[in-house]
């Protein structure tokens, strides 16, 4: 790997954090071919979320999904696009379908925030809103302060 695409990778997330998604686009596209495409696949997914353009958020988790098919993370990316297109079905598929990769999903919001606890998984207000909805709509305990 180029060190150097380590850093635009880097940055990129540092933009993403800061809801710079343009930018973290950017970035993420410098390092497009010296870093895991699962990685920059599922990145851009969540940047393109951000921006409320569901439609290439969906494209770009589909090819992480197609990179690493034993990856939940784009599932999820996945669920909560699907959610924000008012198609239910899909999202609860889909987190479904995250479920089957990693158990701790069968705990409802309890589970994603014992994941983002001890991996260090983060997701933004937009994306635990539409997490916790999905869960609501499964019948699992949910987190009512979201």
């Amino acid at each position: 790997l180029n060190p150097g695409a380590k850093v635009n990778f880097t940055l990129g997330n540092c933009y993403i954090s800061l809801e710079n998604y343009d930018l973290a686009i950017e970035y993420y596209n410098k390092s497009y071919n010296e870093v895991s495409r699962y990685l920059i696949y599922d990145n851009m997914g969540y940047a393109y979320l951000g921006k409320d353009d569901y439609q290439n958020s969906l494209d770009y988790f589909r090819k992480a999904i197609n990179e690493s098919p034993q990856e939940f993370d784009p599932m999820l990316g996945m669920a909560v696009a699907y959610f924000y297109l008012n198609n239910e079905e899909m999202a609860v598929d889909y987190y479904r379908r995250a479920e089957k990769i990693e158990f701790q999903l069968k705990n409802g919001m309890a589970g994603l925030q014992m994941l983002m606890d001890n991996e260090g998984v983060f997701y933004g207000q937009k994306e635990l809103y539409a997490l916790n909805e999905i869960c609501k709509l499964i019948g699992y305990r949910y987190n009512s302060n979201l």
